[in-house]
């Protein structure tokens, strides 16, 4: 079947006036209630600044929008170095339209539509089976520390309870300020500019919580998501010198840290980052090697499996290993990961 036959490609820009039925579409099909709202969780993803990127599927005998697939390019960042990647998220297609490869047809036009301007694609799901066959792979790690349901009343006592939106600018630029020193130490995280942060505003489904010491603001975390990340503790950031105290204090949360910041224990859970899949091989390939030190060097990407040198010596690896060797869990060259541990935060995934 060829798609174009039956339906037409486009997007929230083009088509703005099926925006509420998109917004209805991923609610159905992600099993939304109405103490929840989507546009307001992932707001960054469905942002009118972003419409372009919330790629839709027209029915041309009916008119239905039938499928959507949101979009988000960022950057990946570590020091110095900014990646091009792809967060891919609200992929769904209506139930009567499922079993027919549409959707396959659908995903692998919009993969093809952005890879080659990225090094990385990313997306989050419980669909193993499924993204497998687009090449999309777990990889990563995160630590859920504790099982704990948050507890708002008791925290209130440490950290004073706020959302972005309450934010006052001086407030605001030092969480901005908070979040940027992690990228100067071992670890990458997603790049966010002036608006991409005016966006995080709009989530206000998730509540924010300062730690304030001698006037200034030395740490924060995020909790909940709305529908996305109830009780999760999703980010954190602390440069107070007691900071190893403060993690502690929320330990038995369900407080998500990488392996750097994650002290081992037979009560955390491991998690997956996401789902990764190489974008254009240049890229990829550029990234890895400033990534490795130079170590790694990526030759040829083909049929799900990956060529590559290792410190000169070829290897070949299917693309599923390779990624699980290069981002984690597997320690395969000099323990976990081989690079900085990537985070992505819950204001981020999408």
């Amino acid at each position: 079947m060829n798609i174009s036959d039956q339906f037409i490609i486009s997007n929230l820009k083009k088509n703005p006036e099926v925006r509420l039925k998109v917004i209805h579409l991923i609610e159905e099909s992600f099993n939304y209630t109405d103490n929840y709202r989507f546009e307001i969780d992932f707001y960054p993803l469905v942002a009118p600044s972003n419409a372009a990127n919330n790629n839709i599927l027209i029915e041309k005998s009916t008119g239905n929008v039938v499928a959507h697939i949101g979009v988000l390019p960022r950057f990946l960042k570590n020091k110095d170095m900014l990646i091009p990647i792809v967060l891919m998220g609200a992929m769904v297609i209506q139930k009567n339209k499922r079993g027919q490869g549409i959707f396959r047809l659908f995903l692998e036009h919009i993969i093809k539509s952005y890879e080659q301007n990225c090094a990385l694609l990313l997306l989050w799901s419980n669909l193993s089976e499924l993204y497998n066959k687009f090449d999309f792979y777990e990889a990563g790690l995160v630590y859920q520390t504790g099982n704990k349901n948050f507890d708002s009343e008791l925290l209130s006592a440490v950290y004073n309870k706020t959302t972005f939106q309450k934010l006052n600018d001086f407030q605001f630029n030092s969480i901005k300020q908070l979040y940027e020193q992690m990228s100067d130490h071992d670890i990458s995280l997603i790049h966010r500019s002036d608006n991409d942060w005016e966006s995080i505003k709009n989530i206000s489904s998730t509540d924010l919580y300062l730690l304030n010491e001698d006037g200034m603001i030395n740490g924060y975390f995020c909790v909940h998501k709305g529908h996305d990340l109830r009780n999760i503790i999703h980010e954190i950031v602390f440069i107070s010198e007691n900071k190893e105290n403060l993690i502690e204090t929320l330990r038995d949360y369900k407080l998500w840290l990488t392996p750097n910041l994650s002290k081992f224990s037979k009560e955390a859970t491991p998690f997956y980052t996401g789902f990764f899949r190489p974008g254009n091989q240049n890229r990829f390939n550029d990234f890895l090697s400033n990534w490795s030190n130079h170590e790694i060097e990526v030759i040829q990407i083909k049929d799900n499996l990956i060529s590559y040198k290792h410190l000169n010596e070829p290897l070949i690896d299917t693309t599923d290993l390779f990624l699980k060797k290069i981002f984690g869990p597997d320690p395969f060259f000099k323990g976990y990961p081989y690079g900085y541990p990537v985070y992505i935060s819950g204001l981020d995934s999408i």
